[in-house]
């Protein structure tokens, strides 16, 4: 039987996965059974395991705070924490997790400061024919610049913080190394 690939999964399918793990079917089985993948039904059998009934809600779309996702990638990069593992144990998606990593791998822990979300636009240049918002008077104005500013000025210590952090580990595990003998 070939197996479905299926992006959102329905409650039904997922209660029908746990009912039949539960009656000691293997995940290969529960797979050919209701023609899934096996590797999406071992990932609901974990989430199952971890979290119980909890798992079958989804989620909503979170937007995550920036110390958040740095300490979820550190753990990734330094614990060598899969994805997977990642997003059981934070309670998000792994897809989340693998983008996060790509993104600090690639472009550094500052990739991850507050991104716009959603698809980029096909004529970036033409203008929405969408109401844009009332212009701001100068005292709304100011204390909006003052918030990003502030918002800036704090991302910056953090930043600071974590790469004090890091040089100071790294200064630990090379004092830990053996020093090679001379012969």
């Amino acid at each position: 039987m070939k197996t479905k690939k299926i992006n959102h999964y329905s409650l039904e399918t997922k209660l029908e996965i746990v009912r039949l793990y539960d009656s000691g079917l293997g995940c290969k089985r529960i797979s050919r059974t209701l023609g899934l993948t096996e590797s999406r039904v071992i990932y609901w059998i974990r989430r199952y395991v971890e979290y119980g009934d909890d798992f079958l809600v989804r989620g909503k779309n979170k937007i995550h705070p920036l110390i958040f996702k740095t300490s979820v990638v550190r753990d990734v990069l330094e614990n060598h924490l899969s994805f997977e593992g990642a997003s059981i144990k934070y309670h998000i998606n792994s897809s989340s997790v693998r983008q996060w990593v790509k993104s600090v791998v690639n472009e550094g822990y500052g990739s991850l400061i507050g991104r716009k979300r959603g698809r980029l636009s096909k004529h970036p240049m033409q203008s929405k024919s969408k109401k844009s918002s009332p212009p701001l008077d100068s005292t709304a104005r100011e204390k909006e610049l003052e918030r990003q500013l502030k918002d800036a000025q704090m991302e910056i210590e953090y930043l600071k913080k974590l790469r004090a952090l890091v040089q100071e580990r790294l200064q630990r595990e090379q004092s830990r190394r053996p020093k090679s003998s001379k012969n």
